[in-house]
């Protein structure tokens, strides 16, 4: 019987000693996921940054290729081919 309960209680703290680390360690995993995803929100917010500043550029080129036509189109009905072919940068 002492052996059954010797058994019993080396039992019973081998388990406490497990769920104990179990929650400090499911605890920490917690803390990393939660940091984690406070990295991924900060990269995130970057890469939308990025986005919007090549989307501003992407409409400023539009712009001005929009103005070199029109004006290239306008030397072209004026009969000044030279000034078109040298606005658009061709030759």
């Amino acid at each position: 019987m002492m052996t059954t309960l010797i058994r019993g209680r080396s039992h019973d703290v081998t388990e406490a000693f497990r769920d104990a680390n179990t929650l400090s360690i499911l605890r920490q995993q917690l803390r990393d996921a939660a940091e984690g995803l406070e990295g991924a929100k900060r990269a995130v917010a970057v890469v939308v940054a990025y986005a919007e500043r090549e989307r501003k550029s992407a409409a400023k080129l539009d712009a001005q290729l929009a103005d070199l036509e029109a004006r290239a189109l306008d030397a072209i009905r004026k009969e000044r081919g030279d000034l078109a072919v040298a606005r658009t940068g061709q030759q």
